[in-house]
């Protein structure tokens, strides 16, 4: 059914009961049920259809909802036939009185349909004979009849939809797909033994509340296919995942979202649950190690992993795909392994390719990472290839190339592990399908951007059941790209249309827990409504500081290691510098005699966690701790002028690299403790050099890469030499920014670049070009820039005419325009914090402007800034702080996502 058509089915379903009201008086001898035909995928029941909407309006998620075309219409629709029936709730007293079913059904590959069941009883005739006179003169109807099968259908013509219905035993059946009624009629005629109850009866009698908000029935063999209906012909399953043969759901409604409890049934056939059988729930403990910005999480667990995997190996094989796995080794595989596991899929800018994570407890550490080791050694004897280490933060990163040994052990369930790289940490093991993404994973873990520190998702667990088998987890607010490009176009049209409702219900989790071998099953859909982005004035006041002098270089926002509190270095027009936590309060005041460059950076120089500054002057490097001393044997003096600086720690081992470059294209390296690095003394580019150097690992391989004005990129190892492949002579000047994506070989990790003209450059990591694309110039005074996400996870082109400024895509698509009265030099920033959060802030002259990734305007009031912003982002509590600099004074603005 088309979804605007469910609306005007609920809108004459009561009305078609005047051309059965010769039945009201008949008595009913069978169950509404019986006529459910067995192919529905849900069943949903209630005995107070209007009072429960009338909950729902009522709620706090009905904010959300109403905003919903659908929703909204159906409400206005109910308040019609209320009015119709004579008003006074005598809509309600007609439809309570009656046990209401509506069942759904897979009418075709891309779309579902509706029948609706509704008791006709003996009470509300006069609210229905008043509803129908009056509905005669507001609605225009024409009626058809036909008979099927000794039954006559009727058929009810409206404006928008054309209706079908019998009455059966006083039972009135309608929807707007005739062959579902015919379905119903073939029921009937071969005597209810094809009906929905006959053939799940496990269904049948499970407890429910009497305050409910009803019952949600699942035939789980159609479940699949009905998922289906909302994909594209690529990401159809085609009913190749079984979960349950049935399950059976009570259904709450509470402020903070939908609860349904109820319980999972296994049939003849083999289905994930029947994985469990004997098995014994287990608790989740893998929170710490669950990256906040996880899109969407699969849990098992299991008291014996060995059985389960036996079991896991019979539900593959017979299932559509039939997947082939090696048995041998997964059995090694499981036998290792402790009593749960996961497979996360993460928020990622390539949503084809998203990165990917396994974690899994550990029963035997040595015999899991012998077992991996000795797969990846039996690969090389093969291809004669170097075995692949790379150490990081501490641990030993190993890889079995281009081989998903995940996928190899469990099926395709397991798939998107392209390679296996993999690490021990505690008694867990880690596989990720890139590298990048495990380093990834070491920081997030580090700086305990987790789940277990998530206040969102620790108050989401505790509506989850303690001990599963397996849970199901999705933050919509991460996974809405993925989804969203998984459906086929008319829902992804929809649910784009409607995405900010939609993802106000943003994690939804489904478990199933196993206690002697009875399914316990749990759907919890939490609702958060997210606070209006664009208002009259979003930009809070948070913070002002006024210094005594005015300020000369752009204020840095450091952290503080003692407490994680964000403090602010910054230094005056007298060349002081100054520690000011995020009251204004001066923690410490020294002068340097010289003024300092906007480039600082924060080391742990000792290794014991705790954090000093590295700065410079033209002529001396510095490192100050957070109390105003010099570290060691620092300020360092040269005896040239510096221009740039850039701090690399190649492994995450702390074990830092300084690189200074000067104004006749030298490069200069150090390392922590000041000394001369080989093949950096200086090393000589005779040109300018772009202030946009940096380091890249890929595959365990250091590279530094330097791109010089004129056009031409180095890309040297360590030692400073020129690596095979470069340089590279693009054959344009370089006046903006590079952006490097890794990949899984040189070959496969991309650079791109683009022209102040617009010429879009391409080139690998190997030195092949790949692609020369022009731009689309709005005029010939157009001219471009790339803009890298503060993060490096993503950019963005901005394309400047002189008083319009439009920022586009990665294919040059315009995002947004935005035009400016007073043309001056203009500074674009672009900030990312996940889950559809974006920022761009605008710096034109010394105004700045703050918009979202639609390119509305976030602050109504002008905001000012010597500088560009510093920002900061609250992910806890969706609340993003900008830090702006003019005069002497510090402004913190804050912005509520």
């Amino acid at each position: 059914m088309k979804r605007p058509e469910w609306i005007f089915v609920g809108a004459i379903v009561i009305i078609a009961s005047y051309f059965t009201y010769s039945y009201f008086s008949r008595k009913n001898s069978f169950k509404e049920w019986d006529l459910v035909p067995s192919n529905a995928t849900l069943v949903y029941e209630t005995k107070s259809a209007i009072d429960i909407w009338n909950k729902l309006v009522t709620s706090k998620e009905w904010e959300t909802l109403g905003e919903i075309k659908e929703f909204a219409s159906m409400n206005q629709t109910l308040q019609l036939l209320d009015t119709l029936s004579g008003g006074n709730g005598q809509l309600a007293s007609i439809i309570n009185s009656s046990n209401l079913l509506i069942s759904a059904h897979v009418t075709s590959q891309n779309s579902f349909g509706e029948i609706f069941y509704i008791p006709l009883g003996q009470t509300g005739h006069t609210a229905f004979l008043n509803l129908l006179m009056n509905a005669q003169k507001e609605l225009k109807l024409k009626k058809n009849q036909r008979v099927y099968q000794s039954q006559t259908i009727y058929e009810l013509i409206g404006s928008s939809a054309k209706l079908s219905y019998i009455v059966h035993k006083n039972t009135l059946v309608i929807s707007s797909e005739a062959f579902l009624v015919e379905d119903v009629v073939r029921n009937i005629q071969s005597g209810f033994e094809n009906n929905f109850r006959h053939k799940y009866p496990m269904l049948k009698g499970n407890p429910s509340f009497a305050t409910d908000e009803g019952n949600l029935y699942v035939n789980g063999t159609e479940l699949p296919l009905f998922a289906d209906t909302f994909l594209s012909v690529k990401n159809k399953s085609y009913g190749s995942t079984l979960l349950a043969t049935a399950l059976f759901f009570d259904l709450s409604l509470s402020d903070n979202g939908v609860l349904a409890s109820g319980f999972a049934f296994k049939g003849n056939e083999n289905s994930l649950i029947t994985t469990f059988k004997d098995q014994q729930a287990v608790g989740f403990n893998l929170n710490n190690l669950i990256p906040e910005n996880t899109a969407v999480l699969e849990h098992y667990g299991s008291s014996n992993m060995s059985g389960w995997y036996q079991k896991w190996l019979e539900l593959i094989k017979t299932g559509k795909k039939k997947d082939k796995v090696d048995e041998e080794t997964g059995k090694k595989f499981i036998d290792f392994m402790g009593k749960e596991m996961a497979v996360l899929t993460l928020q990622s800018v390539d949503t084809e390719h998203p990165d990917k994570l396994f974690i899994g407890e550990l029963s035997d550490n040595a015999g899991m990472y012998n077992l991996l080791n000795k797969i990846a050694e039996s690969q090389l004897s093969e291809t004669n290839d170097s075995l692949y280490v790379e150490g990081y933060a501490g641990y030993e990163i190993r890889l079995i190339d281009k081989k998903s040994v995940l996928e190899q052990c469990f099926g395709s369930s397991f798939k998107g592990f392209g390679s296996t790289y993999y690490l021990i940490y505690g008694n867990y093991l880690i596989i990720a399908n890139s590298a990048e993404t495990l380093r990834n994973w070491i920081i997030t873990i580090e700086d305990d951007y987790t789940w277990g520190k998530s206040v969102q998702m620790n108050t989401f667990f505790k509506d989850m059941l303690t001990e599963a088998n397996y849970t199901y987890v999705t933050n919509l607010e991460y996974s809405w790209n993925l989804f969203r490009n998984n459906f086929n176009e008319e829902v992804r049209n929809w649910a784009t249309q409607n995405s900010s409702q939609i993802k106000n219900f943003g994690l939804v989790a489904f478990q199933v827990s196993n206690l002697d071998n009875r399914y316990y099953a749990n759907l919890n859909i939490s609702y958060r409504q997210k606070p209006a982005l664009i208002v009259k004035n979003n930009v809070k006041d948070k913070t002002t500081i006024q210094l005594v002098n005015p300020i000369a270089v752009k204020p840095k926002v450091v952290r503080n290691h003692a407490n994680g509190a964000w403090e602010i270095l910054v230094q005056d027009s007298l060349q002081h510098l100054m520690l000011l936590n995020a009251n204004g309060e001066v923690l410490w005041d020294d002068s340097l005699r010289a003024k300092m460059s906007d480039a600082v950076f924060q080391l742990d120089y000792y290794k014991n966690n705790k954090l000093q500054y590295l700065l410079h002057t033209d002529s001396s490097l510095y490192i100050i701790d957070r109390n105003g001393d010099n570290v060691a044997s620092y300020p360092d003096k040269m005896d040239y002028r510096i221009n740039q600086m850039f701090l690399i720690d190649y492994d995450r081992s702390k074990n830092y690299r300084i690189l200074l470059s000067d104004y006749f294209g030298n490069l200069r390296m150090y390392d922590q403790e000041g000394n001369s690095l080989e093949g950096w003394n200086p090393n000589a580019f005779n040109t300018t050099l772009t202030d946009d150097i940096f380091h890249i690992r890929v595959r365990g391989k250091d590279r530094i890469v330097v791109p010089l004005s004129k056009g031409v990129v180095y890309l040297t190892n360590r030692r400073g030499e020129p690596v095979p492949g470069f340089p590279l002579d693009l054959g344009v000047g370089l006046t903006t920014n590079l952006f490097f994506e890794p990949g899984d070989s040189f070959e496969d990790s991309k650079f791109t670049t683009i022209s102040k003209d617009g010429l879009v450059i391409h080139f690998t990591m190997a030195g092949k070009m790949l692609s020369r694309n022009q731009l689309f110039k709005e005029s010939a005074q157009s001219n471009f820039e790339l803009i890298p996400e503060s993060q490096g996870k993503d950019f963005v082109f901005v394309r400047n005419d002189l008083g319009r400024l439009a920022v586009l895509d990665k294919e040059g698509g315009v995002l947004f325009e935005k035009d400016y009265v007073t043309p001056k030099e203009r500074i674009v920033q672009y900030y990312n914090f996940g889950a559809d959060r974006k920022l761009f802030v605008v710096k034109n002259g010394s105004t700045v402007y703050l918009y979202d990734q639609y390119g509305k305007l976030l602050n109504a009031k002008p905001l000012s800034s010597d500088f560009p912003v510093s920002v900061v982002y609250f992910s806890n509590d969706n609340v993003c702080q900008i830090y702006l600099a003019h005069s002497n004074t510090i402004e913190i603005k804050q912005i509520n996502f």
